[in-house]
């Protein structure tokens, strides 16, 4: 799952010490990013700002039904809120949307996406309780018939050992948590495990 961001600012004569910098913009996506992406599925959130610096908001899109919108939407809101208190985007306006994107994807499409984010949240909730301060981002990429795992860890050369262990401990997920799960069942299934240093190493 990709968080990004689109954003335009003005400089105001009165508010020049308030105007975010593009490294506290791309801090702001990281720290979404890291708090939500796993746990919620969200699309890519953006900045917008109005060009009389009058009405800034960070928007924050919510795939899925809208049962699964009005159950999460509170929840993001409060924790977008605690990741911007004392940063420049403290006065800022948080607005939480049913992802739009979404009205123009098929039923199997929306289906597919679903599955990809159960997937991703699955296995990364499971590692890293199996392997605190271990587990970095996992990408999934389904291109059918396979459907490739790829989980970015801080292992070190020196601890290759893991790497067999993180991958069985994935294929134990696939078959007891995810046998139901619409991809699992109809790909062929490849997982690629990363080192500290972006080497493959299983």
């Amino acid at each position: 799952m990709i968080l990004g961001g689109i954003f335009a600012f003005t400089i105001h004569p009165y508010a020049k010490k308030s105007i975010p910098s593009a490294t506290d913009t791309n801090k702001l996506f990281e720290n979404i990013q890291n708090e939500l992406q796993y746990k919620y599925d969200i699309g890519a959130s953006s900045i917008a700002s109005n060009p009389d610096y009058t009405s800034n908001e960070i928007i924050i899109p919510i795939n899925g039904s809208k049962r699964y919108y009005d159950s999460v939407k509170d929840e993001v809101k409060s924790i977008v809120k605690n990741i911007i208190k004392s940063t420049p985007f403290e006065n800022y306006s948080i607005k939480i949307e049913k992802n739009k994107i979404e009205q123009f994807l098929n039923e199997e499409d929306k289906e597919k996406q679903g599955s990809l984010f159960e997937i991703t949240k699955t296995i990364h909730e499971s590692l890293s309780e199996s392997y605190p301060n271990q587990i970095g981002d996992i990408n999934i990429t389904e291109s059918t018939p396979n459907l490739i795992i790829e989980v970015h860890t801080l292992i070190k050369e020196q601890e290759i050992s893991l790497s067999k262990e993180i991958e069985s401990k994935i294929n134990r997920i696939l078959n007891e948590k995810l046998s139901s799960n619409l991809l699992v069942k109809e790909s062929s299934v490849n997982i690629h495990i990363y080192n500290n240093e972006e080497k493959r190493i299983n």
